[in-house]
């Protein structure tokens, strides 16, 4: 099974974290705009308008694109999982803030044919005194693993899916029986993105991982959908 993970209802519109310094504004802006001439570049250079190369390759993010520091805006506990946060996509990736216990957690199912990265960041509270120091999960593993032939979903314009590559969106109910990946391609992995949920989805992760969340107490998790494997 592949869990689509996503923030749970108790946390999802109550964390307000907020960039408090101009140069992470900066190194934020550094970041789309460095993207933004690389997307150019690649067009100028394939003609393929369509970037389906450059929208399924693998794009390690750095330091110097991400916010050092951000602030709690209301001084609220934070959970071990965070989904959102200055800086935490692009039109291609999507990223999430994690908790020391919870990176640690993450570390020990890791996989060689996984790929993400950790960014220490430091959150204050609203006063500006320390609050803890949190790590940006980047995952950059790309693929491609829907199952065409999933009931559950259908082409972003809202017909069927026809062909491989086409991006899709979910159609009906949510379930396993419905909503189905390829484990040919998804087998071995710990998280992912799939590119055809780009922008908006957040990333998979192993039915393995998500249940040691959910044993450990991992606060601020929930499952968006849950996938099959065929």
């Amino acid at each position: 099974m592949a869990v689509n993970l996503d923030a749970s209802l108790e946390y999802k519109f109550s964390i307000r974290l907020h960039t408090c310094d101009p140069a992470d504004d900066a190194r934020i802006k550094a970041g789309k705009d460095w993207l933004d001439a690389e997307e150019l570049a690649y067009m100028e250079k394939s003609m393929d308008m369509r970037l389906l190369d450059f929208r399924t390759a693998e794009r390690p993010w750095r330091a110097d694109f991400l916010p050092q520091k951000v602030q709690n805006s209301d001084d609220t506990e934070l959970p071990d999982f965070i989904d959102s946060f200055p800086g935490c996509n692009n039109q291609y990736a999507k990223a999430n803030m994690v908790s020391p216990r919870l990176k640690a957690l993450i570390e020990t199912h890791q996989t060689k044919e996984d790929g993400w990265q950790f960014f220490s960041v430091e959150i204050l509270k609203q006063d500006g005194s320390p609050y803890d120091n949190y790590y940006i999960w980047w995952v950059h593993k790309v693929v491609d693993g829907i199952d065409e032939s999933s009931e559950g979903l259908k082409s972003v314009g809202g017909g069927p899916l026809r062909f491989k590559h086409q991006r899709a969106n979910y159609a009906g109910k949510k379930s396993p029986d419905r909503q189905r990946m390829h484990k040919s391609v998804i087998g071995g992995l710990t998280a992912w993105i799939d590119y055809r949920f780009f922008p908006s989805a957040r990333i998979f992760v192993s039915d393995a991982l998500f249940q040691a969340m959910q044993d450990a107490g991992i606060t601020g998790i929930a499952a968006d959908s849950v996938w099959s494997e065929v």
